[in-house]
């Protein structure tokens, strides 16, 4: 770690991993995980960092299991606030001293607020960093993103709760500009 030889790093994480799980060792697997987790955002491969927490993700408490979505989507989103959220969650105090170094040392992504704005429906955005590409995808690689408030919610759920939020934006909007016509909305209030 100290030489930082990211690969050398990761592989003796991974051989760790597997080690503490032939040994039947699994209390502290979680934590090992988020660390080889942070060694692939150093090196900047959050599609390894993204297949780790799909290999060994179960063995992460909810704490550990938060931060790493928070991270690994952050990243494949270019959504720095949402890497940042993960980068500094309560459970990387956690982590051995070297572990929180690193932390220090992940360049964070440099996301396209504007694209992602626009792509919600929102009118503007507050503030936005220089964009880093002009693509909107998302690259999650099998971690499905799930904020918080989110739990406990299906994916279907939460896209269902996504569309819905975008048509009242756009029904907002169009009230907005006038371009209702308020005679007929008035009667049929609460009628489907």
């Amino acid at each position: 770690m100290k030489a930082q030889n990211w690969d050398k790093a990761a592989k003796c994480l991974e051989e760790s991993l597997k080690l503490m799980q032939e040994a039947g060792s699994e209390m502290t697997l979680g934590r090992t995980v988020v660390a080889l987790v942070l060694v692939n955002l150093v090196r900047e491969d959050s599609i390894e960092a993204s297949k780790v927490f799909q290999a060994w993700g179960g063995y992460c408490d909810p704490d550990q299991t938060t931060a790493c979505h928070q991270m690994i989507n952050g990243f494949n989103e270019d959504d720095a606030e949402k890497a940042k959220m993960g980068l500094t969650h309560n459970c990387m105090g956690s982590l051995d001293v070297e572990y929180q170094r690193i932390i220090k040392l992940i360049k964070l992504p440099e996301g396209d607020l504007e694209a992602a704005a626009k792509s919600y429906g929102a009118s503007k955005a507050t503030s936005a960093p220089a964009p880093s590409s002009s693509s909107n995808t998302s690259h999650s690689h099998g971690v499905d993103p799930s904020p918080a408030a989110d739990y406990g919610m299906t994916k279907s759920q939460r896209e269902e709760d996504s569309r819905s939020k975008v048509v009242e934006e756009e029904r907002d909007r169009e009230l907005a500009a006038g371009g209702g016509d308020d005679d007929d909305d008035d009667d049929d209030e609460g009628l489907c």
